[in-house]
């Protein structure tokens, strides 16, 4: 198998599998530069872009946070409501919780609490 070549002369490359015994050709196909460097290319984009979709828009809490947080703060009248009162809470404590876990990682959540419980009661207001 030869790796490099002196000759210089084209940027494709061949791959001619032979029978051992016999030498008859069995496979032959040539791969040429550019169709190299457009599929390694597409290969790095989409891989690329697949990590960045993780990094970005991946950003869930476990399920016990999330149920957690939006029962606390659901539940957090000590009066009684009314199924309307309790419906437009649920859906701004919902708001407000995807807001905040938007804004604010789960791993910056493990080391700020505080800052996640700010910016929560901030998106409250906004969600109203």
């Amino acid at each position: 198998m030869t790796t490099k070549c002196t000759c210089n002369s084209s940027g494709a490359v061949s791959v001619r599998i032979a029978c051992i015994e016999c030498s008859k050709v069995i496979k032959k196909f040539s791969i040429k530069k550019p169709l190299k460097t457009v599929g390694l290319s597409l290969a790095a984009i989409y891989g690329g872009s697949q990590l960045i979709d993780y990094a970005i828009s991946d950003n869930r809490y476990p399920l016990e946070i999330e149920y957690a947080v939006s029962n606390a703060c659901i539940n957090s009248a000590q009066a009684r409501i009314s199924n309307l009162g309790y419906e437009t809470k649920q859906r701004v404590c919902l708001c407000a919780l995807e807001e905040a876990m938007n804004e604010i990682s789960y791993t910056r959540f493990l080391v700020d609490e505080d800052g996640f419980l700010d910016s929560l009661q901030s998106k409250i207001g906004e969600c109203r």
